[in-house]
């Protein structure tokens, strides 16, 4: 990949789902390093430390399933949706925005690009529609308490890798 940035072929170079042990590996032989990790990021997995770790390298963060990631094929029935998470419900309530909206403000503020799924027209709009209101720190805070480090995706199918499990927060 640094060939292509060095050929013009790109004009950067991201990575995704790596954690801080391969972040750190990359940056130690890389002569170009990525300007994007993109990871699992929401209220139930927030990923501090590889924020922290990311920002204090000049790494940006993409989260990907901001909104969770509940109706996909394989969930459970046990499993939990932030989206119905009662505090998410009462900020919606209390700036009059959708649910999906908070948990997309949430992130922008926490400084983590989102990239919020979704074929429907309607609420493809409404993803946009976040930057007409704050949330307060006791906000942000109360969406934090839901950190459970719990995934949606855990990528089973590359458990015969070295680097298996990819992640290293808890």
């Amino acid at each position: 990949m640094e060939g292509c940035v060095q050929k013009g072929l790109t004009k950067s170079i991201g990575v995704s789902n790596f954690n801080i042990r391969q972040l750190k590996d990359i940056l130690e032989i890389a002569t170009i390093k990525p300007v994007v990790n993109q990871v699992e990021c929401h209220p139930y997995l927030s990923q501090n430390k590889l924020k922290e770790f990311c920002e204090s390298n000049g790494i940006l963060l993409t989260g990907y399933a901001p909104l969770g990631s509940a109706k996909r094929s394989w969930a459970g029935p046990e499993e939990d949706a932030i989206l119905d998470e009662p505090i998410v419900k009462q900020l919606a309530d209390k700036y009059k925005k959708t649910n999906a909206q908070i948990l997309i403000k949430f992130q922008i503020q926490r400084g983590i690009i989102v990239i919020p799924k979704s074929s429907n027209p309607k609420r493809q709009k409404e993803n946009f529609d976040v930057w007409d209101f704050e949330l307060t720190s006791q906000d942000i805070d109360l969406l934090e308490s839901l950190n459970k480090n719990a995934r949606y995706f855990e990528y089973n199918s590359a458990n015969h890798l070295k680097d298996y499990p990819f992640f290293d927060e808890a």
